[in-house]
Order: C-alpha cells, then sequence, then structure tokens
C-alpha cells in the first residue's frame, strides 16, 4: 500500500493511497490497483493537489505492474481529466460491515486501463477480498 501526503508550512493539504491485489473476470487474472482516500483541504483546493497526488499514486500502481485501476467517485468529473472513465461492471467483494460476499455495482465506480487487458462492461469483477 502507498500513502500519498502533501504537506504546505506544516498542514497535510491532501493526501491518498493505492494498493494492488489479484483479481479476476470470468476466471480471468489480472492485476488490479485500488485507489482510495483522496482529500484536499478546502484550504488548499484549486492548485491541483489532488491531481498531484493522483498520479503519484499512478505511478505507484505502474511500478506494479497493475493492468487497471478502480476507484468510487463522489464528482466523477474531477477523475475523467486523469484517464479514468465509468465502470458499470458489477463488483464482488467482501462486506466487513455485514461479513458476507457481496455483488454491487457502486455509482460513481470507475476505472483507468494502463495494460491492453480488455474487461467487459458486462460481467462481475471479483475484487478478492475488502473494499477500503
Amino acid at each position: 500500500m502507498d500513502f500519498v501526503v502533501i504537506e504546505q508550512s506544516g498542514r497535510i493539504c491532501a493526501c491518498g493511497l493505492g494498493y494492488d491485489r489479484e483479481m479476476y473476470q470470468n476466471q480471468k487474472c489480472f492485476k488490479g490497483g485500488i485507489v482510495g482516500g483522496i482529500a484536499v483541504s478546502s484550504e488548499c483546493r484549486g492548485q491541483g493537489l489532488g491531481k498531484a497526488v493522483l498520479a503519484a499514486i499512478d505511478r505507484h500502481l505502474l511500478s506494479l505492474r497493475v493492468d487497471c485501476s478502480f476507484l468510487v467517485a463522489y464528482e466523477p468529473k474531477v477523475y475523467q481529466s486523469s484517464g479514468y472513465h465509468a465502470l458499470s461492471a458489477p463488483i464482488y467483494y467482501f462486506d466487513k460491515q455485514q461479513s458476507k460476499w457481496n455483488q454491487f455495482v457502486y455509482q460513481g465506480g470507475m476505472i483507468k486501463s494502463y495494460s491492453s487487458i480488455q474487461l467487459s462492461e458486462m460481467l462481475v469483477i471479483e475484487f478478492k477480498g475488502c473494499v477500503y
């Protein structure tokens, strides 16, 4: 897991994280990245810090040789300029709160490809664990 923190004048202005895991779609294994926790403090917005955090996470995921990365966005337009697009495929994951496996199409779910792997928008993507 890689954490990215941007500080200015001793204060945290922006942060985020990314990690990789083995995933499957239709019994086809691929390496996926998960991006989460991207936040920019209200005082630091408009400086491109969120994009800088995402770029650093992308570099980390590329170094791990992931095929694609996933995130859930409250403001999808923010991530489109960084190469993400809407994900309509359902995700199969372990829901820690309910202590059971669950399948769900995330509102605001997005994906970015780093390789030539082609995932179907119609088939379930198995995340092989929790989504943090």
